[in-house]
Order: structure tokens, then C-alpha cells, then sequence
């Protein structure tokens, strides 16, 4: 590359109440100026250090249980069908931090309390899909402790207009059940895409010799990321 892509101008083509469209305009690495359609959140955050949004991925722990995903069930009108995802949210402009967005979160759609397993991965930026829309995301891993009286029957803590159902899926064995979840299905279901990620992830640990016994042995507080599998080295 001859030179690095800079940013020329950025003009905002429609502003809604949450999202708004963008021309970018800019050099790429050859020097030669381009425009790209682009979208982000209408009101961006002013902290360069503060995601745009908070991916929660919680794990449930009871005894005599096996470790469970907690997950999100919900109607989606972009895509006309329910998706099956993480608890997720925006990071409002309110001095939280990123820590408390996700503990609230988690508490507000699935009832659920938590706690951060690993703060120093909370605090890796990421992109949501870099090809189109410059909003940053956080991921937190947060354990639940199932056998604590609070996390017992939980319900949700919905705004106006939320509706969500909560599903609670085993880690091991994660991809085979969303495949059955959406075969099953009387309804259109999709799978997030983060979510069948990890799933397909942890399945992928599996076909390179992980022990799957360490599933349900995983230390998941420790700084290690919940759902990491440990590999035999030959």
C-alpha cells in the first residue's frame, strides 16, 4: 500500500430516531478518492473509549445442572422473524460503565444477576459488521449463579413495546440444539450470527481433540474466556 485510507467527509443522507445513513467519502490506499454508503447510531457516543453497544454472554451455573447459555428470544422486524441471540444493549450517555450496561442489560431481559467472569475482555472493542456500520460493540462474559434465591424464577424487566422470551440452552452440544431449535420451529426462527458463531466455535474445539468432559469442568471464574476448551497436543 502506497499510502493509508483517510476519511474525507462523512454526510448524513436521512437521520431517524436511532439510526442514520451515511455517504463516506475517502482516499483509499492508492491516493484515489471513493464514497461509500454507510450506516450509525444516530446519537453517537462522545467517549472514544465507550462502545456503542454491550453483547452479554452469560453463562448459568446451578448444581447438578449442566452449564447453560442464556439466551434471548425475540420478534426482529428487519429480517420479519424471531431471532434467537445474546442479551444486548446500548450504551447510553449516562457516565455507566461498559460492566454496569451489562449486568443491567442481562437484569432487564432475562431477570437474571451476574457478575463480569473476565473485565479485561469487557474492555476489546469490535465491530458489528464492519462493512456497513461503524458502531462498536462490547462483549461480556457474565457467570450467573443459579443456585442464589435472587436467580430463581426470574422474570424479565421490559420497557413498553419489549417483548422477550427467555431460553436457556446447554453449552455442550450448543450448535446441535439451535439446528433443532430451528427445524422444530412452527415460525420462522434465525440464529444470531454471534451466537451460531460460538456454537460453531465450540464445536470446532471438539473436532480438534478437546476434551468435552472440561465442559462442565471449566473454572469459569477465571480470567479465561466461559466456553473455552482445552486442546490435546499430539
Amino acid at each position: 500500500m502506497s499510502q493509508e485510507c483517510k476519511i474525507k467527509d462523512v454526510e448524513v443522507v436521512h437521520q431517524g430516531k436511532w439510526l442514520q445513513t451515511e455517504l463516506i467519502t475517502y482516499t483509499d490506499p492508492n491516493g484515489t478518492q471513493r464514497q461509500w454508503e454507510g450506516l450509525s447510531y444516530a446519537h453517537k457516543q462522545t467517549d472514544p473509549e465507550m462502545p456503542d453497544s454491550v453483547i452479554v454472554v452469560p453463562v448459568l451455573k446451578r448444581n447438578l445442572h449442566h452449564n447453560c447459555f442464556v439466551l434471548v428470544k425475540q420478534f426482529r422486524p428487519p429480517i420479519a422473524a424471531c431471532c434467537l441471540e445474546f442479551p444486548a444493549g446500548m450504551c447510553d450517555k449516562n457516565q455507566e460503565s461498559v460492566h454496569d450496561v451489562a449486568l443491567r442489560e442481562l437484569f432487564e431481559e432475562t431477570g437474571y444477576t451476574g457478575m463480569i467472569a473476565d473485565e479485561t475482555a469487557v474492555n476489546l472493542p469490535t465491530s458489528l459488521d464492519p462493512g456497513s456500520e461503524s458502531p462498536s460493540t462490547a462483549i461480556a462474559n457474565v457467570i450467573i449463579d443459579g443456585d442464589d434465591p435472587k436467580n430463581i424464577d426470574c422474570k424479565p424487566h421490559l420497557d413498553e413495546g419489549e417483548f422477550t422470551e427467555v431460553v436457556l440452552l446447554p453449552v455442550r452440544g450448543l450448535l446441535g440444539r439451535l439446528k433443532q431449535l430451528v427445524a422444530d420451529s412452527k415460525t420462522l426462527l434465525r440464529i444470531d450470527s454471534r451466537l451460531y458463531a460460538l456454537a460453531l466455535g465450540l464445536e470446532m474445539g471438539i473436532t480438534l481433540n478437546c476434551k468435552t468432559k472440561d465442559y462442565d469442568n471449566l473454572d469459569t471464574h477465571d480470567s479465561s474466556t466461559v466456553g473455552n476448551v482445552y486442546l490435546n497436543k499430539k
